[in-house]
């Protein structure tokens, strides 16, 4: 009856142990998703914040394109007063640069 009841106890230890290292992997499991959670919230109001900047810059982008101006994007430096350019539209111009602007 002895040996019965010991192995009854080492059984139940053992499963007391895997019990209680089930609840220790899913209390770390708790706490991973919560960091995680916490993570995924920032960088989802980094994401909006950037979509706001975004769409502000193309708003101030399209309020400057007006009849007569175009905006568009330096390809090639033909020399110091001749710039290759490519408009936001497709085609490409020679455009003259004035001594007073920057350049690049």
């Amino acid at each position: 009856m002895t040996e019965v009841a010991s192995r009854n106890s080492v059984e139940e230890s053992e499963a007391l142990i895997a019990h209680r290292k089930a609840i220790e992997y899913y209390k770390q499991k708790v706490i991973e998703h919560r960091t995680m959670l916490e993570k995924f919230k920032e960088l989802n109001i980094t994401l909006k914040k950037v979509n706001s900047d975004f769409e502000a810059l193309e708003n101030q982008v399209n309020s400057m394109q007006c009849v007569g101006q175009l905006i568009a994007d330096i390809l090639r430096k033909m020399s110091d007063e001749k710039y290759i350019v490519r408009t936001s539209n497709g085609p490409r111009y020679v455009v003259g640069v004035k001594k007073d602007v920057k350049s690049v």
